[in-house]
């Protein structure tokens, strides 16, 4: 399912990217298997449900706040933002047991699918959309999140 939504993380504080609306992130949810019941059989083919949803997001927007927005409003899985982040910004255990994080900046190979586990790593995705902003192109990036397990939706 692809969605192209604008959903704007602190958009009162007037974006330097996108005509102020923020940076374009293409947020993509990898969704986990349902559970087989009791003798039943994966298909070898089987694909886990896909997500994809186009938000915009301030640069100076924090990693909780950022991802809450992304996980919650944009993708609809309130399911998955329970943990948060500890005093050092890293994602606590019982989030990182959730799902996992990647990012990658278009026309960079220096960031393609890049973990993402800190606010300093978030910060590295923002500040380098960012930098790949011009005339031609937009500020925007891509963030992966692979769900890890069962979760109920």
């Amino acid at each position: 399912m692809h969605g192209r939504i604008l959903l704007r993380v602190n958009c009162a504080l007037g974006s330097l990217y996108n005509d102020g609306k923020g940076i374009q992130i293409s947020a993509t949810l990898i969704g986990a298997l349902p559970p087989l019941k009791a003798g039943e059989k994966r298909h070898a083919n089987a694909k886990p449900p896909t997500t994809t949803k186009i938000i915009y997001i301030h640069e100076d927007t924090k990693f909780t706040e950022g991802l809450s927005a992304i996980i919650a409003c944009a993708l609809g899985r309130h399911d998955l933002c329970q943990g948060g982040t500890g005093e050092d910004g890293f994602l606590l255990p019982r989030t990182s047991e959730l799902f996992s994080l990647a990012f990658t900046i278009p026309r960079n190979n220096s960031f393609k699918d890049v973990e993402m586990l800190s606010e300093e790593d978030w910060k590295t995705f923002l500040d380098d959309a960012a930098k790949k902003a011009s005339k031609k192109f937009n500020a925007h990036g891509k963030l992966v999140i692979t769900e890890k397990g069962v979760s109920a939706q």
